[in-house]
Formats: C-alpha cells, structure tokens, sequence
C-alpha cells in the first residue's frame, strides 16, 4: 500500500476518507455485550462496568450536539408523566423488596396509576 493509506483497526481506509463508526452496531456487537446482545436485557448494566463500551453521543469537540436536548426531553416527559398521573402501590400493605447495586431496583411492585385532574396549559 502506498503512504495514502491509514488503518483502523484491520481495515485499511484511503486518507482523507470520512470514516463512520455506526454506534447502533457497536451498541449490539456480540463481541462487546455476549450472545444476548440483540436482547434487551437492562441487567446487564449492573452485572459489569459498561460505561466505556456504551456511547450513544459520543465524546469530545465532535460530540452529538443534541445531547443536551435529548437530555432535557427526557426530564420533561418524566415530570409530564408524574404531573398528569398518580402512582401508590396497588396493596398499601404490600412489602416493599429491593435488590440494591448503583440503583434500587424493586421486586414484584405492583402500582396503581390514576389519570389526575390537571388544567393543561392550551
């Protein structure tokens, strides 16, 4: 090959090439996640240390810049979500069992959701 080529990883790419990693492949590479890696399986973000292997924004000056707003549509669904509905527990006797790591996560928590009485704005 001649000094116009470069590699990345074992492919050999013509300099001055865009190259384009395609994270949602990454995202589902069965040499990074296993076997079950087209499974959604949440778990396994607490069975190991995944944070370097997941990176749907990517990092750095060339970041997504919809991150942010990506961020914040999430904060706003989740607070329309608790403005608009009401959540108890569906036996009020029920026992509450967790299963501790980073986070909480309930076991067999049942919940009631009730539509509340909300004056939307038009």
């Amino acid at each position: 090959m001649s000094g116009a080529w470069w590699r990345w990883g074992r492919q050999p790419a013509p300099t001055g090439d865009y190259q384009f990693l395609g994270f949602s492949r990454v995202h589902r590479s069965q040499e990074v996640w296993g076997d079950d890696a087209e499974e959604f399986r949440p778990e396994r973000w607490l069975e190991r240390d995944v944070g370097k292997e997941f990176n749907p924004f990517s990092f750095g000056p060339r970041a997504c810049v919809g991150r942010n707003l990506a961020s914040m549509e999430v904060l706003i669904i989740i607070a329309s979500v608790f403005h608009r509905y009401n959540f108890q527990l569906s036996e009020p006797d029920q026992k509450l069992y967790t299963r501790e790591g980073f986070l909480r996560k309930p076991l067999e928590c049942v919940l009631g959701v009730e539509r509340r009485d909300v004056n939307l704005p038009q």
